[in-house]
């Protein structure tokens, strides 16, 4: 069966990942930008809204990061240190992105550098993964890291490298620690750290609940989800607020109609943040599948047994590495769709080649 897929706004949540390593060698000593992170990721940008970003690391896993007024961006495409913005995010593009939490237990990003174009995750070069330590060698200023996909990584620390998230030194790190570690490969080609952070076994734990604002109560706000349920979630002194445009402060400032993303602890009516979001953010849409056929203005791709036609426009984004436009995508290629449904097609708004996964 081929289906038509329509038109409609692409808003896309970063999402994700940031890596360490582009940005300590900047300027390692200013507190300005130097994240207290609680992880720090590497992936590609598979959304972007105005309040999150939704970022695919290269083990396939996908992220979701707050965007507030005080993130940071940062551009490794031009010059080091390059300024960037929230506008200069696309679909598809490496980005490293630092997280940082509050006494709340809340996240956002704090910093998001846009890594080069022609970044490549599989090379050693500005390698970021997370694993546990298996062996600890003091006379050498080494350890052995083993990968959550079982690869076996040797880290060498010097007095540069950066250690966050629980240890100060590389004299408590301990066999068995579970670490986020990025490393660049030095002249002799000794894999070497940047940045060591523990990993919290116990994490923000955060839920994400989007929906409209059916009612706004004295201490508290309703909302109504795409499924049609309602939720009401209280609001304290706590409750942090945050928008695109900086307009939302309190619970004084929500109307009903808007569309809100609420983060609060699984099982719990309690709102740690209320971020306001774009309307189109409930309504855009995303399939993954492998390539049939790519050109001119339509893409056909296999999901399962079935196979879904969509329609593509001169603003649709084309993205991946080594891809720029619709002839660029090749059969059997897996790619994620970002599409918005009307009555009889869907549109693509976005297309993102996925990294190939090797044996």
């Amino acid at each position: 069966m081929i289906k038509k897929i329509s038109y409609s706004v692409l808003i896309a949540i970063l999402a994700a990942i940031a890596g360490a390593s582009v940005v300590l060698a900047e300027n390692p000593s200013s507190p300005k930008h130097a994240p207290d992170s609680k992880r720090a990721l590497v992936g590609q940008v598979l959304a972007v809204s105005a309040e999150q970003l939704q970022v695919e690391s290269p083990n396939g896993e996908s992220h979701s990061i707050a965007l507030t007024a005080e993130t940071i961006f940062r551009s490794r495409q031009g010059e080091p240190g390059e300024p960037a913005s929230f506008s200069d995010l696309e679909v598809g593009m490496w980005v490293a992105v630092f997280q940082k939490g509050d006494s709340r237990g809340s996240s956002s990003a704090h910093l998001v550098v846009l890594l080069p174009a022609d970044f490549d995750p599989s090379s050693r070069r500005g390698k970021c993964t997370l694993g546990e330590i298996e062996k600890i060698n003091p006379g050498q200023l080494t350890f052995q890291l083993l990968s959550r996909s079982g690869e076996r990584i040797t880290l060498q620390v010097d007095e540069g490298t950066r250690f966050t998230g629980g240890v100060h030194s590389f004299d408590e790190l301990e066999k068995g620690m579970r670490v986020a570690v990025c490393a660049v490969t030095s002249e002799d080609n000794t894999l070497l750290a940047r940045w060591v952070a523990a990993k919290s076994e116990n994490g923000s734990g955060l839920q994400k609940t989007g929906g409209k604002i059916s009612q706004v109560g004295d201490s508290s706000i309703t909302i109504l989800n795409r499924q049609g349920d309602e939720q009401t979630f209280v609001i304290t002194e706590a409750t942090r607020f945050g928008s695109r445009q900086g307009e939302i402060h309190g619970l004084e400032d929500l109307e009903t109609g808007l569309v809100v993303v609420i983060l609060h602890q699984p099982q719990q009516d309690q709102a740690v943040a209320v971020l306001v979001a774009d309307q189109a953010l409930l309504k855009t849409q995303r399939m993954r599948g492998s390539v049939q056929s790519a050109g001119g203005k339509h893409l056909t791709i296999i999901v399962g047994d079935e196979k879904l036609e969509f329609e593509v426009d001169d603003h649709t984004r084309i993205r991946g590495h080594g891809i720029q436009d619709l002839n660029d995508l090749k059969n059997g290629m897996q790619v994620l769709v970002f599409y918005i449904e009307s009555e009889d097609s869907w549109l693509a708004k976005g297309i993102l080649a996925l990294p190939s996964r090797t044996p």
